[in-house]
C-alpha cells in the first residue's frame, strides 16, 4: 500500500521543485541584473511561490504526480514498478 509523505516531506518537495524552478527561471538573468537585484527578485518569486495560495497551486500544478504501478505502489524512481502497470494502461 502506498504511504503518502509527511508534511515535512511534502514541503521540502515543494521547496526543491521551487529552487529547481527559480534556478531555471533566473539563469539568463545574471548577465543582465545586478547581483543584489537578481537577490531580491530570487526572494519575491519564492516567497511568491511558497507562501502565496496562488503561487503555492501554481507549483503544486507544476510538480510531477507520483507514478503508481497496478498495485498501487508508488515508485521511487518516478518509473512504473511492474509490467503489469505498462499492460494495463500505457498501450505498452
Amino acid at each position: 500500500m502506498a504511504t503518502e509523505p509527511t508534511d515535512a516531506e511534502a514541503e521540502a518537495a515543494e521547496e526543491a521543485f521551487a529552487e529547481q524552478m527559480l534556478n531555471e527561471s533566473l539563469e539568463g538573468y545574471a548577465r543582465i541584473l545586478p547581483p543584489d537585484e537578481l537577490t531580491a527578485l530570487r526572494g519575491v518569486l519564492r516567497d511568491e511561490l511558497l507562501f502565496h495560495p496562488e503561487g503555492r497551486a501554481r507549483l503544486k500544478r507544476a510538480m510531477a504526480a507520483p507514478v503508481v504501478d497496478a498495485s498501487h505502489v508508488k515508485a521511487k524512481d518516478g518509473a512504473a514498478r511492474s509490467d503489469t502497470a505498462k499492460k494495463e494502461g500505457s498501450g505498452a
